[in-house]
């Protein structure tokens, strides 16, 4: 390689007054790298003198061989490396902790990583390279370690958060603290994984002198940046901005049962830092932006609970017996298994020409029993009002006609007025005279 060592000589004068030449403290202490130095050698003693010869762009042939050679040497023996300590972990720590089983799953990515560039970097020394090369490749190295680090940091709070979501009940849905505690899991999860990405790629950049050496321009310029930088990326920032607003202020968590303006109900299945996922009834996925979760009116119907109320409405004859069609609505919630028998009602809500309109209400334990207590009410219920009295009193249509009695009498036609005048007329007297 193209590395120097000095060896040094130093006139000392000993005590019985003759002057020797001595070797200093440094030059002994560049013994040993030198010895060292010159034993790994033997592999390059050990190649043939053609491929010695022959000059590669930057390096010898077979430095390049011994590069890629050394490379799958390393990616083997990591790989094999990291298998053995993951079975060996498992195998002792999973007897004792099950929980950990899933950490060691986790860790055992990274732990690969880290040994095949530990294993590159051991064997790396017997190729002679050139101080520049072997600096950059150090470089290099440099970011697969704290590209594993990161991996670890990101597997760890992973497998912390899905370890405490999974100890929650399955059914979130009954139990509001649940529901706020796996949201704010689930964006606590996202946050670090972009947290532990910036640091991580902030220390990459760093390994180069590049990026330190421009570090001072690039804080003093950092206002003007991230005026340029928010100006062009204000809408994503806000959805950002949004999202972290949301998981604090939680006016929506999952396992929460949302309805948006189209009348699409859901449930709120994933939570993500610019959009919500929400599951709907026929299993399909809306996707609503936080923006407009934010700044738009919804219903949550979970919001502080998930007892509900659930409306059925039917149209029935004026003549209908409102106390047989309660009683009838109430033997009908008798017969649904998922009314919780809470409460029930039964009011007229509006009377009309033609009919008049019942609300049925009852009680559901569960927002997710909703939609089907609702359907199965009002199937029963109108299926009870048509065999009433064989459907008599369904709404039925009249045509109201005026009686006899009621008949105004018929107009007479007008007579035309004699054109004779009477004997009484103002016919003028004749005068006398």
């Amino acid at each position: 390689g193209d590395q120097t060592h000095v060896l040094a000589l130093q006139q000392v004068k000993l005590p019985n007054g003759t002057t020797a030449w001595m070797f200093p403290r440094s030059t002994v202490a560049a013994v040993r790298p030198i010895y060292e130095a010159n034993q790994r050698r033997w592999l390059e003693e050990h190649v043939p003198e053609w491929l010695k010869r022959r000059q590669g762009p930057g390096l010898l042939v077979w430095q390049w061989l011994g590069l890629m050679l050394l490379g799958l040497a390393a990616y083997g023996v990591g790989r094999g490396l990291g298998r053995l300590l993951v079975r060996t972990l498992i195998n002792v720590v999973g007897r004792y902790f099950e929980s950990a089983m899933s950490l060691v799953r986790a860790l055992s990515r990274p732990a690969r990583l880290a040994l095949g560039v530990l294993v590159f970097e051991l064997g790396l020394p017997y190729l002679i390279l050139p101080a520049s090369v072997e600096r950059g490749i150090g470089k290099a190295s440099n970011i697969v370690y704290i590209f594993a680090a990161a991996l670890a940091v990101v597997g760890i709070v992973r497998v912390a958060t899905s370890t405490w979501e999974q100890k929650l009940p399955e059914d979130t849905i009954g139990i509001v603290e649940n529901r706020g505690l796996r949201t704010r899991l689930a964006m606590l999860r996202r946050i670090a994984t972009v947290l532990v990405g910036f640091v991580a790629a902030g220390l990459a950049l760093l390994q180069f002198e590049v990026v330190r050496s421009v570090g001072l321009s690039i804080l003093a310029s950092a206002g003007i940046v991230g005026v340029l930088v928010g100006f062009a990326a204000q809408r994503t920032l806000g959805g950002v901005i949004a999202g972290i607003e949301m998981s604090i202020t939680e006016p929506v968590r999952i396992g929460d049962m949302v309805e948006f303006e189209q009348g699409e109900v859901g449930t709120v299945e994933q939570i993500y830092f610019t959009y919500i996922v929400v599951r709907l009834w026929d299993d399909r996925r809306q996707i609503v932006p936080v923006t407009r979760v934010m700044a738009a009116p919804f219903e949550n119907w979970t919001r502080t609970g998930v007892d509900l109320l659930v409306p059925v409405e039917i149209l029935a004859d004026h003549a209908t017996p409102l106390e047989t069609l309660r009683k009838g609505f109430r033997d009908v919630c008798e017969k649904c298994e998922k009314w919780d028998r809470r409460s029930w009602r039964v009011d007229v809500i509006e009377i009309t020409d033609k009919a008049i309109r019942v609300r049925g209400t009852a009680s559901v334990a569960s927002a997710t029993d909703a939609y089907d207590l609702r359907a199965e009410l009002r199937e029963r219920w109108f299926t009870f009002l048509q065999q009433l009295e064989g459907g008599k009193y369904l709404p039925h249509g009249r045509v109201v006609s005026p009686s006899v009695e009621e008949a105004p009498p018929p107009s007479r036609p007008q007579l035309e007025s004699s054109t004779t005048p009477d004997s009484s007329s103002s016919k003028p007297s004749p005068k006398k005279g």
